[in-house]
């Protein structure tokens, strides 16, 4: 059903993203729940500016590099096997990079996020419960995202155990527009504490040169 510049197709069972190659105009389309395993027959929907996958079986961004205008990408929630892990092709991060706002993961298997260093526009990141074990991952991407305001990566190993308080300062250090981090205001005294860390491991390096 077309209704202005929106169209939505979601709990349809839905195999494969097919005869949309009039919708040029389109802006909004919702095709969650359905049983899409890639994301395909988007080539002309130049301008799409809100995208809705959650809950299909799709193993990677794919398929969007022509989708130039694109400020929200929901994926959360994809279907897939044990031994299955979710991936980025390089043309749609690319053709993303700019537009790109809202990116929500959640629950996606994603492994190595390291490829979304790309995607500099990028306001919210949602990432929670999903395969990441190394900080240094994070470490690779995050100061790549200097607008990134909300992050939230909650459930992933790397969040376990011991590692959950320094992980926290690691990323807001990595991350420093962050104002929420797995749901939890950052507040100015955590900031300037930080800042003071900060400072003081900076001194100690000058000190032993």
């Amino acid at each position: 059903m077309c209704i202005r510049d929106s169209l939505y197709l979601y709990d349809n069972r839905i195999l494969e993203i097919d005869g949309l190659g009039q919708f040029s105009r389109l802006r909004d389309l919702f095709m969650q729940n359905n049983e899409l395993s890639s994301i395909t027959g988007l080539e002309n929907c130049i301008s799409l500016e809100r995208l809705h996958l959650e809950n299909n079986r799709l193993s990677s961004i794919s398929g969007l590099s022509t989708c130039q205008r694109l400020s929200e990408l929901h994926l959360a929630g994809q279907r897939l096997g044990e031994h299955e892990s979710f991936g980025f092709e390089e043309a749609s991060i690319v053709g993303l990079s700019r537009s790109l706002v809202v990116l929500d993961l959640t629950g996606c298997r994603v492994g190595d996020p390291r490829p979304l260093a790309a995607l500099s526009g990028l306001q919210c990141l949602l990432m929670g419960n999903n395969l990441i074990t190394e900080q240094e991952m994070l470490g690779c991407f995050l100061p790549h995202l200097g607008r990134l305001g909300i992050f939230n990566m909650a459930g992933n190993p790397v969040c376990a155990g011991s590692n959950a308080s320094r992980m926290r300062q690691n990323v807001l250090l990595w991350a420093p527009c962050l104002g929420e981090l797995d749901d939890k205001e950052v507040t100015r005294t955590e900031r300037s504490y930080l800042a003071h860390i900060q400072r003081r491991l900076e001194e100690q390096q000058q000190q032993q040169q």
